[in-house]
């Protein structure tokens, strides 16, 4: 700030001396402040108040054209006593003399003057305070904060947001250093030198935990991230004399620093660091781990290729069952015993290792196949070939549990991850597979993720493997992905896919698969061979080719002592929004209903099946939860008790989980909930935070170490966790969560693979307790149907198992779209479905509910096999019953009765619209969502929830759907009649009308984009509407029309309105009156009619504003006008009469669906007085145009969301 303190004398005062960043932010730092005696300086208060440019002019021209002189006392100027001491790195600020002692200072300085001169030369050099001389590295992250009152530490309300920067300090870690020197540092400070994303990151970090305070170090740090788990590099002391492994082992002690990796970070966490002492014994031991195994690479003596070929061709050429069947576990397997079947599984392996031949793992989920691959590298790497290395190919969550467990059970084998980012990759290259510069492999075992084969397919191809294990083989299964042909080019002498669910979808992926492991196997041929044709002989020649490649256990057979597991298919009825919200989403194209429901034997063309694609990805999110769909619907303005409650009540599957989960924790068990919308887990999180109820989430927005992080967290003992909800894709696979014995599935795939993985998370080797699974499903919907669908597909499975299956046909869309629909559209909610506590006790009582059983001529699925839950029973009833013939469907007059009444309601709503256009007063109104009946948009796209889903984009709708706002804009009518601003279209939002409607029966569903509009052919209409536009050329214009003193535009330039402003109708530019300056009140006419243009007036000043329509053309208003005004002119919109800044297409008009709404409700309004027909002309014509252009762009858009929302 700059104040005039005498002529031509001036005063300058930062923004931080006047305390100007306080005004902005409260909660930060004073930094007009002493940081010591916490006294605002002398000068540090603004000589006078900041004043806009025009109060200026003002000012000057009361003062004969001069600024105006402040008083200030003589003593705050030029004085340095009166000058604080300012940090140009953090910004604080102190009185000289209280700044801390200068290291230098050897003797008390008791002189004022002598303390700042000495504080002076100490601090002047660099102009820094003691905190950034102490600290000159780069913080690279904030780790826990806590209050400067140590007296608060036994409160228990502290949050972050709940004191100012000056009364807090952080936990800053270092660039480049470990958490060892992880350093509190003054709030003030932090303020300062951390970047305000960092700060603002930090506490969204954790799930939110961060907004508490960790009042110490050991509170603040995981202990994983100070036990060392990689040593890539050492430093030693200078006596130290390299001799020999063991040697090198046992001379430990004169290590001074080590290039690490910790547990629990990531390669770029890497750091150099001092190795702990033997007086922690718990990271002494970790740290002598990671030496020791940095020693054995140092020395690794890789085998010489012609030796290890002389081993490998005397183990082909020996007898099997006698020199090399294993009849005791591996010597060198020392982390555990196998069991039985586990080391039946690993002789099989290693039998086919011995021929040479390529096979499938498929034991199901839970049995332990990465214990047997296991044993069996520890055979074929310690007993006999002795060969080696191995490659494991892994989804990148598992690569770390890989690792880990290959350790546990062979400590003597070395095992390098490859994996991650190109950082990770070069550490794991340079450090441990080719340390010190060798050019021979230095590892037994590789394991590395799906990605790093096909991103860097060349380091691969260079390595001569012994063998390869493709974990989760099922990824393979589409001969045409880049990880297929990546890995089929690495020709490795020996293959083995790892998979609980082999077939999935077709036979074509069997096929793949078995192509994947012999070259001789067409895949295409054999698909051309049995494509239709599955009878039983088909099915024994089928089952007579696989036999060689697959073995495939299951729990029942195995293991006999698992705890059983209880699968139960539990019905909810949809709530009162999810019905209505359902009704319109069917409804919202009536010619596409009315194709799917009258015309069976017809087929669709593509766009018609793409857009019931779309229309199933938005049932399947409303029947998850309506705020799913759009979260326009939910209201955020009320307290968070009534938003917790609307949370629950918008969704029947929420609210029976309101009853069942806090009776489940107290019954002691452990729930995971499983869901395909990420959005759908934002939610649930929402919810178990209202229940009270502590939960972990996994899904695969998740980097590796956090999910394995999350998933130690869980399953460590006597953990208080409740809940982890996992996408049923990212926690569905290579996961141990035994430690549960509840699984729910929110929400039905259309694979149910990936739902019988999910189950196999916790009932699998390790669960003590007996498992019960609920499939929630909602009763007469697609749900319902997806999952009669996953029944069919999962006896394709039965192939492998069976002597013959029926081939899977295509998903038919339409049938399930037509699922339950009779019933939902004459329903009289008598027949909903209404959990109490009492029904959910006894659903709960596992000595009751009786276990699924799988017999062997049923084995399967045991998902196949569920149970629907009879609500009206309280007991398991039959199951699920199928519908082979299809749904019974609503009679077609049912649909054309609905769709009538909505094009009716809604061609009424637009009418009116038209009429009063650009009249009243706009207001904002908050949509009460609290009562029964719920107003839905069913066309608002899902826009980012802003509770605290941060770093979440939502779900993608339909493109041409605006975006949905969290206030609904509402127009104030003069009248009783209901109508829609097309304004409002723009926000995807409800009228105040359509609100109170409450979806009454006879009105129409409030919509952005509602049903029945006649979109015509384009071109022709275009034509048309030239040929209305030309013949209406010249209509003579009304008269003036009074200006609403109500418009909340009325000051958008400034100044009141003025009341009789000339209209001027766009067509007759030749009649217009030259440009004649006005006075100084004239101001800009708001009325927003829109099909009017107005002239605008400033003050003394040629127009800015002035329609270029007075002067025929843009171009011949920019030649006429005088050249100051030419230069600010803007071109207005003739629909809304604001300037657009160049663009092309009027936000009111923004997508497909409003111009279609505005050409109906034109076409309609034919009975307006026909002087006014001109304004409708135009309007075709403008609408017309901007639909032509967005058309194109709609389509490329709903093809987009289409593919987003099935990945």
């Amino acid at each position: 700030m700059v104040t005039k303190v005498g002529h031509e004398n001036f005063v300058m005062q930062c923004r931080r001396c006047i305390g100007l960043g306080q005004k902005k932010d409260p909660f930060s730092p004073s930094s007009n402040k002493c940081q010591t005696c916490k006294q605002v300086g002398a000068s540090c208060v603004a000589f006078s108040t900041k004043k806009t440019s025009k109060q200026e002019e003002t000012l000057r021209k009361e003062n004969e054209g001069t600024d105006p002189i402040t008083e200030v006392s003589p003593g705050l100027i030029n004085n340095a006593s009166n000058v604080l001491f300012r940090c140009t790195r953090c910004q604080r600020g102190w009185h000289y003399e209280h700044l801390p002692r200068p290291k230098k200072m050897f003797k008390n300085l008791e002189d004022p003057n002598d303390i700042r001169d000495a504080c002076l030369e100490e601090y002047g050099a660099q102009w820094q305070c003691r905190d950034c001389l102490d600290h000159t590295e780069k913080p690279s992250g904030l780790v826990a904060w806590r209050p400067l009152d140590k007296d608060l530490q036994s409160s228990d309300n502290l949050t972050l947001y709940g004191f100012a920067e000056d009364d807090k300090e952080y936990l800053v870690r270092w660039e480049d250093q470990s958490y060892f020197q992880c350093t509190w540092m003054p709030g003030s400070w932090v303020y300062g030198v951390v970047a305000t994303m960092s700060r603002n990151a930090f506490a969204r970090r954790e799930d939110g935990a961060n907004e508490k305070p960790k009042w110490t170090d050991e509170e603040a740090i995981p202990e994983e991230f100070l036990r060392m788990e990689i040593v890539f590099d050492v430093e030693y002391d200078a006596r130290f004399v390299p001799k020999s492994e063991e040697s090198d082992k046992a001379q430990i002690s004169m290590v001074d620093l080590v290039l690490v990796k910790f547990q629990g970070l990531g390669y770029e966490d890497v750091v150099w660091e001092a190795p702990p002492t033997p007086d922690e014994p718990q990271r002494w031991s970790c740290f002598v781990s990671a030496y020791n195994e940095f020693v054995v690479g140092r020395y690794f003596k890789q085998s010489p290729a012609s030796d290890m070929k002389k081993r490998l061709d005397k183990f082909h050429s020996s007898n099997f069952a006698k020199a090399v069947k294993v009849k005791q576990q591996p010597e060198a397997l020392a982390g555990g015993t196998l069991m039985t079947y586990q080391k039946d599984g690993m002789n099989w392996m290693l039998e086919n290792f011995h021929k040479k031949k390529n096979v499938i793992l498929a034991d199901e989920m839970g049995l332990g196949k990465t214990i047997q691959v296991i044993a069996l590298l520890a055979y074929l790497v310690k007993t006999s070939p002795k060969v080696w290395p191995f490659l494991i190919v892994t989804p990148n969550s598992t690569c770390p549990n890989w690792r880990r467990e290959i350790k546990k059970w062979i400590p003597s084998l070395r095992v390098v991850t490859y994996y991650g980012g190109a950082k990770a990759l070069d550490m794991a290259r340079n450090f441990e597979l080719y340390p010190e510069g060798s050019s021979e492999l230095r590892a037994h075992v590789v394991v590395t993720s799906y990605e790093a084969p096909v991103q860097d397919t060349n380091f691969f191809r260079k390595i001569k493997w012994a063998g390869m294990i493709v974990d989760e083989g099922q990824r393979l299964k589409n001969d045409e992905n880049l990880l297929y042909s990546a890995l089929k080019s690495l020709k490795t002498p020996w293959q083995c896919l790892l998979t609980g669910t082999p077939l999935q979808n077709n036979i074509r992926e069997l096929f793949n698969l078995l192509a994947f492991l012999d070259d001789s196997i067409n895949a295409a041929q054999l698909e051309a061979k049995y494509e239709g044709q599955m009878t039983t002989v088909a099915g024994a020649e089928i089952q007579t080719m696989i036999r060689p490649f697959y073995l495939r256990r299951t729990k029942l057979h195995v293991l006999k002592d698992l705890p059983s597991l209880t699968q139960v298919i539990l019905p909810v009825s949809m709530s009162i929004v999810q019905k209505k919200l359902y009704k319109s989403i069917l409804a919202k194209n009536p010619n596409l209903i009315k194709s799917i429901f009258g015309q069976r034997n017809s087929e669709l063309r593509f766009n018609e099946r793409s857009n019931l694609n779309n229309i199933l990805i938005q049932l399947r999110k409303c029947l998850c939860h309506p705020f799913i769909y759009s979260a326009a619907i939910e209201e955020r303005s009320v307290g968070e008790e009534a938003l917790h409650r609307n949370l629950i009540d918008a969704s029947s599957k929420f609210q029976l989980l309101e009853i069942m989960l806090p009776k489940l924790q107290a019954r002691g068990h452990r729930v995971l909930l499983f869901s395909q919308f990420l959005l759908q887990l934002d939610l649930i999180e929402d919810f178990l935070k209202g229940l009270g109820l502590p939960f972990r989430r996994l899904d695969g927005t998740m980097d590796a170490l956090q999910k394995q992080k999350r998933i130690d967290e869980f399953n460590a003992p006597d953990s208080e966790i409740f809940a982890f909800l996992l996408s049923t894709r990212s926690g569905g696979v290579g996961i141990n969560l035994a430690t549960a014995d509840t699984v729910i599935i929110m929400d039905p795939d259309f694979n149910p693979q990936q739902d019988i993985q999910a189950i196999s998370r916790a009932h699998r080797i390790g669960q003590k307790n007996n498992v019960l699974v609920f499939q929630l499903m909602t009763k007469d919907t697609a749900e319902e149907k997806i999952i009669q669908i996953g029944r069919k597909k999962i006896a394709l499975g039965a192939l492998i198992e069976t002597d013959g299956v029926e081939d899977e046909e295509e998903i038919d869309l339409e049938s399930i779209l037509k699922h339950g629909t009779k019933a939902l559209f004459e329903d009289d909610n008598q027949n909903d479905i209404r959990y109490d506590s009492h029904s959910v006790d006894k659903l709960l009582d596992r000595s009751q509910v009786e276990a699924t059983k799988t017999t062997e001529e049923r084995q399967q699925s045991q998902f196949a096999l569920a149970r629907v839950w009879a609500h009206d029973k309280e007991a398991l009833g039959a199951e699920l019953e199928d519908a082979e013939n299809g749904d019974e469907t609503p009679n077609l007059s049912i649909w054309e009765g609905i769709l009538k009444q909505r094009e009716a309601d809604a061609a009424a709503e637009a009418a009116k619209n038209m009429q009063d256009f650009g009249r009243g007063k706009r207001a904002r109104h908050m949509v009460n969502y609290e009562r029964p009946n719920m107003d839905v948009d069913d066309d608002a796209t899902n826009s980012q929830h802003t509770r605290r889903r941060t770093g979440r984009s939502g779900s993608i709708s339909d493109g041409e759907f605006a975006a949905a706002t969290i206030e609904s804009e509402v127009e104030e009518h003069d009248s009783d009649s209901h109508s829609i601003d097309p304004r409002e279209l723009s926000t995807g939002k409800h009228t105040k009308e359509a609100n109170s409607n409450q979806f009454q029966p006879g009105k129409a569903i409030p919509s952005s984009q509602q049903p029945g509009i006649k979109t015509g052919d384009k071109s022709q209409s275009s034509k048309q509407n030239k040929a209305q536009h030309k013949s209406s050329a010249h209509t003579p214009l009304p008269g003036n029309d009074q200006v609403s003193q109500n418009d909340p535009y009325r000051d958008q330039f400034g100044g009141a309105r003025n009341t009789q402003l000339q209209r001027v109708p766009i067509s007759q530019p030749q009649s217009l009156p030259p440009y004649q300056p006005r006075s100084q009140d004239a101001r800009l006419d708001n009325t927003r009619t829109p099909f009017y243009s107005s002239t605008i007036i400033s003050s003394n000043q040629p127009n800015p504003y002035l329609p270029q329509h007075q002067y025929g053309s843009f171009a011949q208003a920019s030649n006429q006008l005088p050249q100051s005004a030419a230069a600010n002119m803007k071109q207005l919109c003739p629909l809304c009469g604001f300037d657009h800044s160049g663009s092309n297409v009027c936000p009111m008009f923004s997508s497909e669906t409003k111009c279609r709404l505005i050409l109906d409700a034109l076409e309609l309004n034919q009975s307006l007085d026909p002087s006014k027909r001109w304004r409708q002309k135009v309007a075709v014509q403008y609408v017309t145009q901007q639909l032509e252009k967005l058309n194109v762009a709609a389509q490329e858009t709903r093809s987009a969301t289409i593919r987003s929302e099935m990945v």
